[in-house]
């Protein structure tokens, strides 16, 4: 099942002109493993880019990224993680609350696309999970870009 409505990057719409105004988006709403996963998918041609937030943040701190991406005519995925912004809350926060669990998410996101090869740009926690991601996921081999990401590997403990 999904769903989409007119919003922002931004996480707020008042009409169907969304910011950035010039790129008026829909927001995806899939169900992955259970929950309802909001997400900006953006269409085009080539190797798609997936943006991933960090903790406590939302897909809309890629907008301004979004908009250059859609310039470029590139595919693209930003989407709420399990209980940030519009993506419902986990029922299993042990499982889902870590890096792994996060990258089943977005692996599970990618594969109702049917996206095989991904750039993945990766904030902080967003970061992590693109790491994990490629580290689990040998289909998706491509590229990553991490910032302000921690090196490392989290555990579940780090999140408690």
């Amino acid at each position: 099942m999904s769903s989409a409505h007119d919003a922002s990057a931004s996480g707020s719409c008042s009409g169907p002109r969304c910011v950035p105004d010039q790129f008026p988006l829909r927001v995806r709403r899939e169900n992955v493993t259970g929950m309802m996963i909001a997400a900006i998918v953006v269409p085009g041609s080539g190797r798609p880019v997936v943006f991933v937030h960090g903790n406590s943040s939302t897909k809309a701190v890629w907008a301004n990224q979004i908009a250059f991406i859609r310039q470029q005519r590139r595919p693209c995925l930003a989407l709420d993680l399990p209980g940030h912004g519009d993506s419902d809350d986990s029922p299993e926060p042990d499982v889902t609350y870590t890096p792994p669990g996060y990258s089943a998410i977005v692996r599970g996101f990618l594969d109702r696309l049917r996206w095989t090869a991904v750039d993945v740009v990766g904030w902080s926690l967003g970061g992590h999970i693109g790491l994990e991601l490629l580290a689990s996921d040998p289909r998706l081999r491509s590229s990553i870009i991490c910032a302000r990401c921690a090196t490392g590997r989290c555990g579940a403990a780090a999140f408690r």
